[in-house]
């Protein structure tokens, strides 16, 4: 299955011998059938970077877990950055690799993993971020992105 979030297609108009075909075109063209676009939680799904956000998390508790004193917190918050920018390079390569073609989908999922991590915390305490930001600004732009995006035509 791919992660490519799928448009609704638009139906040709059938010519009197019931082919589907360009204007002026008299070779008759078999019609082809609409393919139905993806459904609002079929785009949910598919708009969520969850590798991405799974990947993050595991890091995290590893680093976590590493931490001997409360003197090394800067430092593992700086590990944090670094682990949350290559995992956000990597949700990029990934998703173009799961056959997301369309730039402004990559763009939504960077988005949405951007926030899902502010929602988790991490590196964005370094900012004094307060908590309840994150997750109110995630169920905000995963409501709205997922129910007005609804694909791009392929080009």
């Amino acid at each position: 299955m791919s992660r490519q979030v799928l448009p609704p297609s638009t139906v040709q108009a059938a010519t009197p011998d019931g082919n589907v075909g360009e204007r002026g075109n008299t070779s008759p063209t078999p019609a082809t059938p609409a393919q139905a676009g993806d459904e609002y939680f079929d785009r949910l799904i598919k708009l969520i970077p969850s590798e991405s956000i799974a990947a993050f998390l595991a890091v995290q508790g590893i680093l976590l877990s590493a931490l001997k004193s409360p003197d090394q917190a800067d430092q593992l918050l700086i590990w944090l950055l670094i682990v949350f920018i290559a995992i956000g390079i990597g949700n990029i390569l990934y998703m173009r690799d799961r056959g997301v073609t369309s730039n402004i989908q990559l763009a939504i999922l960077t988005g949405a993993y951007i926030l899902w991590v502010l929602s988790i915390g991490g590196p964005f305490r370094l900012l004094g971020v307060e908590p309840f930001i994150g997750p109110v600004l995630t169920i905000l732009f995963m409501y709205f992105v997922t129910r007005y995006y609804k694909g791009q035509d392929a080009q």
